[in-house]
C-alpha cells in the first residue's frame, strides 16, 4: 500500500498536518508532545475506524483538538483515498463505510499488538494470514494424505468443531475403547502393537478347516441311510403285519379244524333228530285227527260220521285204542315237536358252517409263509446303527466346524478390533499437538520465521522468531526478558513481516527513540534496502529527537512536527 499524501486537521495533537510523500521511507520527528503518536492514531482512524483513545463512538468529540469544532484526516494511498471526519457533536463520517480493509492492517499500524496477543489469537492470526484452513474439510483431507481411515475421520469431525484437542482425545478415547474390546476378545490379554498383530486362538485340530465340508458329507449320508431305514421299517410293519395275519391264521385253521371235524357228528344228529322228528310230526298227526273226530257228525242219509277239514266234510278217523289218554297230552307233544323241530334246524345250521368251515380251511392250507420278520429286524438295526454313526461323524464335524467357524469369527473380530487401535491412534496422534496442528503451524510459521531471519541478518540484528507455543524470542531469548529496544526491533521485524506477507507493504513504526544511535542507523539501512528492493511501499517512522539527521539516505525523507504543525522540512523549525 503505497501512501502519497497524509492530511489531518484538529485530531488530538496534530493541528495541521499535510505529509507529501515522495519517497517510500518517511521520518516523522519532532520533540516530546509535538503530535507524533496523534498522526498514527490518525491513520489508524482513517485505515480502520479504530478512535485509538477512546472506547465509545459516543465519546468521538473528545478527538478534536482543544478550540477545534471538527477534524478530519485523509489519506491518499494509490488505490483509494480514506478519509475520517468528526463533528463537535462526535457525528462521524467515514469515506471507507462498507469497503473492506485488508485484515492484517491493524498488526501493521501498530507495531506492539502481535506481542500483545494471547498464543490463542497469535496462532488464530497466523493461520488466517497464511489462508491456511482450519474447516473440517480441510482437516479430513489432510487425515486421508496421512493415510487416516476415511470412515472413522468423518466420524470425528464434529467433535472437531471444539478443537483439535478435544478431537485427539475423543480419538484416543475411541482407541482405547477398542483396546478394551481387543482385552475382552482375547480373554484378559494386553493388547500390544506387534503381538496383537500377529494374535491367534488356540489351535485346532488339523483337519478342523475341513470339517465343515466333512459335516455336510455326513449329513448327506445320513439322508441317504435314512431313506433306506424309512424303506426297510415299512419292510418291517409290513412283514410284522404278515406276521400278524399268518398267527391270525392259524388261530383261524385251529378253530375252522375244530368247526370242520364236526361235520359227521353233525350229520349223524341230523338224521337222529330228523327221524325222531318225522315220527313225532306223524304221531301228532294222528292225535290231531282224532282230536277231530271227537267232533263228527252222522251223515243223515248214509249214517257216516263227518268232520270239517279246511271247510269241507270229511270221513271222520276211527280212534285207535288208548287215544283217548295221548289226547290229554297233546299240548305238551306239540312243544316237544316245536323243539325237534328247532333242533334239527340248529343242526343243519350248525353243519353248514362246519361245511363252510371245511372250505375255508382248504383255502388257508393254500396259503404260503412269507414273513420273514427277523430279516427285516435285523435290516432296520443295521440301517439304525449306521445312520446313528453317520450322526456321530454329523454331530462331531458340526461341533468341530462350529469351533472352527467361531474361531475364525474370533481371528475376524479381533483382526478388525486391532485395526480400529490402530485407525484411532493414528488419528489420535494426527491431531495430536505434533500432528496435522503442529503441519499447519509449520506452514504458518516456517515462511514467518525464514522471512524474520533474512530481516535479522539484513538489519544486522538478533534474529526474531516465533517458536510453535506462540512463544516469541529475540537472539533465543524469551519477549518477555529482552529490553525495551530489543523488543522494539522483534516488533519492527514481525510487523514487516507480517505486512509483506499479507501483501500490505505498509509499515508504520512508533517510538524508535529507543534505539541508540547504531540501532537507528541499522534502522534506517534496512528500511533504505527494503524500499529499493520494492519490498515496502510505504514505510512511517516516528521518534522523539533533538532534530532530524543532517543526512538521510536516497529512499528517505525527514519530516519535523512542532506543536501539531508539520509539513516538509529538512530541520527542526
Amino acid at each position: 500500500m503505497k501512501i502519497t499524501r497524509i492530511q489531518i486537521s484538529n485530531f488530538l495533537g496534530a493541528r495541521a498536518v499535510d505529509l507529501d510523500l515522495k519517497k517510500p521511507v518517511a521520518l516523522i520527528a519532532g520533540k516530546n508532545g509535538a503530535g507524533k503518536s496523534s498522526i498514527r492514531d490518525a491513520i489508524a482512524l482513517a485505515f480502520t475506524a479504530d478512535l485509538c483513545r477512546v472506547h465509545l463512538k459516543k465519546e468521538a468529540a473528545t478527538l478534536i483538538s482543544e478550540g477545534g469544532e471538527s477534524c478530519f484526516v485523509e489519506i491518499t494511498t494509490d488505490a483509494d483515498t480514506y478519509g475520517v471526519a468528526i463533528t463537535a457533536a462526535g457525528k462521524i463520517s467515514d469515506t471507507m463505510v462498507g469497503k473492506e480493509t485488508p485484515a492484517a492492517l491493524p498488526y501493521v499500524l501498530d507495531a506492539q499488538r502481535f506481542a500483545r496477543m494471547t498464543d490463542s489469537d497469535r496462532r488464530t492470526f497466523l493461520f488466517g494470514l497464511m489462508g491456511i484452513k482450519l474447516d473440517g474439510a480441510t482437516v479430513k483431507d489432510r487425515l486421508t494424505v496421512r493415510g487416516c481411515n476415511s470412515a472413522k475421520a468423518e466420524q470425528i469431525m464434529p467433535i472437531l468443531r471444539t478443537g483439535f484437542e478435544a478431537a485427539s482425545k475423543e480419538a484416543a478415547s475411541r482407541a482405547r475403547d477398542a483396546k478394551a474390546g481387543w482385552r475382552t476378545a482375547t480373554g484378559g490379554e494386553a493388547w500390544g502393537k506387534d503381538k496383537s498383530a500377529k494374535w491367534q486362538p488356540e489351535p485346532l485340530p488339523a483337519d478342523a478347516e475341513n470339517a465343515g465340508a466333512r459335516y455336510e458329507n455326513a449329513v448327506v449320508k445320513r439322508k441317504e441311510v435314512d431313506s433306506e431305514l424309512s424303506k426297510a421299517q415299512q419292510d418291517l410293519g409290513a412283514a410284522k403285519a404278515e406276521r400278524r395275519r399268518q398267527h391270525e391264521a392259524e388261530e383261524k385253521r385251529m378253530e375252522l379244524h375244530e368247526r370242520a371235524g364236526k361235520i359227521e357228528r353233525i350229520k349223524t344228529k341230523l338224521n337222529i333228530d330228523s327221524a325222531e322228528l318225522a315220527e313225532w310230526e306223524q304221531r301228532i298227526a294222528v292225535l290231531c285227527a282224532a282230536l277231530k273226530s271227537q267232533d263228527a257228525v252222522a251223515c243223515p242219509e248214509c249214517g257216516v260220521m263227518l268232520v270239517m277239514d279246511g271247510g269241507s266234510l270229511v270221513h271222520a278217523a276211527p280212534m285207535a285204542k288208548g287215544t283217548e289218554d295221548d289226547l290229554a297230552k297233546l299240548p305238551g307233544y306239540e312243544n316237544s315237536l316245536a323243539l325237534m323241530r328247532r333242533s334239527v334246524a340248529n343242526d343243519k345250521r350248525d353243519l353248514e358252517a362246519a361245511q363252510r368251515a371245511a372250505e375255508q380251511l382248504k383255502e388257508l392250507d393254500g396259503l404260503k409263509a412269507n414273513a420273514d420278520v427277523g430279516a427285516a429286524e435285523a435290516k432296520v438295526a443295521e440301517l439304525t446303527a449306521k445312520r446313528a454313526g453317520w450322526q456321530a461323524d454329523a454331530d462331531k464335524y458340526r461341533d468341530t466346524a462350529d469351533k472352527y467357524s467361531r474361531r475364525q469369527a474370533l481371528i475376524e473380530q479381533v483382526a478388525k478390533l486391532h485395526q480400529d487401535v490402530l485407525d484411532w491412534t493414528h488419528i489420535a496422534d494426527a491431531l495430536a499437538p505434533d500432528g496435522i496442528p503442529a503441519e499447519l503451524l509449520a506452514e504458518a510459521l516456517d515462511p514467518i520465521n525464514e522471512h524474520l531471519r533474512l530481516s535479522a541478518a539484513d538489519a544486522e540484528w538478533e534474529p526474531a522468531q516465533i517458536d510453535s507455543d506462540m512463544r516469541i524470542t529475540y537472539g533465543l531469548r524469551d519477549y518477555a526478558l529482552i529490553s525495551e529496544s530489543e523488543k522494539w526491533r522483534a516488533d519492527a521485524m514481525i510487523t514487516e513481516a507480517v505486512s509483506r506477507l499479507a501483501g500490505v507493504k505498509l509499515l508504520v513504526l512508533d517510538r524508535f527513540d529507543v534505539l541508540d544511535a547504531k540501532g537507528r542507523e541499522d534502522l534506517l539501512y534496512w528500511l533504505d534496502g527494503m524500499a529499493q528492493d520494492g519490498e515496502i511501499d510505504t514505510a512511517l517512522i516516528f521518534g522523539t529527537l533533538k532534530s532530524l539527521p543532517a543526512q538521510v539516505l536516497p529512499s528517505i525523507d525527514g519530516f519535523w512536527i512542532d506543536s501539531g504543525v508539520t509539513g516538509q522540512m529538512k530541520e527542526a523549525a
